[in-house]
């Protein structure tokens, strides 16, 4: 079993962080959806009953957001957990 140093939490939850903004940031545009975000969507194997497409702009940002939250509050744990040491 390999164990992450605190700073490598720390630096691999800032990584999540920015990818998980960008995800939300591609959900919500200033332009109505283009023709091929229509269709991606409308195709999406996990959305989507019976459609066999790639996944969605949602369903991608859905797996990033719940990577994010799942590291956000394992590193909030080590700064918790370290202040109480310390």
């Amino acid at each position: 079993m390999i164990m992450m140093t605190d700073q490598q939490a720390l630096l691999s939850s800032s990584q999540i962080s920015r990818k998980a903004v960008t995800a939300l940031t591609r959900l919500y545009p200033d332009h109505p959806p283009s023709a091929d975000e229509v269709e991606q969507s409308g195709n999406c194997r996990r959305c989507r009953v019976g459609k066999k497409g790639p996944d969605c702009q949602h369903c991608e940002a859905t797996d990033l957001l719940y990577t994010y939250r799942t590291r956000l509050f394992s590193v909030f744990f080590i700064l918790v957990t370290w202040s109480d040491i310390v």
